[in-house]
């Protein structure tokens, strides 16, 4: 496993499987683009493959946006 507190600026996919906490992937250079996204969508208390991450974003870009209209679906 990755230590927390290490630096994460040259995340890059990794075949031994290195998991990281959100705040650490959220802090990357390879998910700056998508730190809202990754503090939104990871949950706190659990530690993510990049695969996973790239899974559990990937889901929820996926879903359909319902607007709700006047307090009516």
């Amino acid at each position: 496993m990755a230590d927390e507190n290490a630096s994460t600026a040259n995340l890059v996919d990794n075949p031994n499987g290195a998991t990281y906490t959100k705040e650490v992937l959220a802090a990357s250079k390879k998910y700056r683009t998508q730190c809202d996204l990754i503090m939104c969508v990871l949950k706190p208390d659990k530690k993510y493959t990049e695969k996973e991450v790239e899974k559990e974003l990937n889901s929820f870009l996926k879903n359909e946006i319902k607007e709700k209209v006047n307090g009516k679906e």
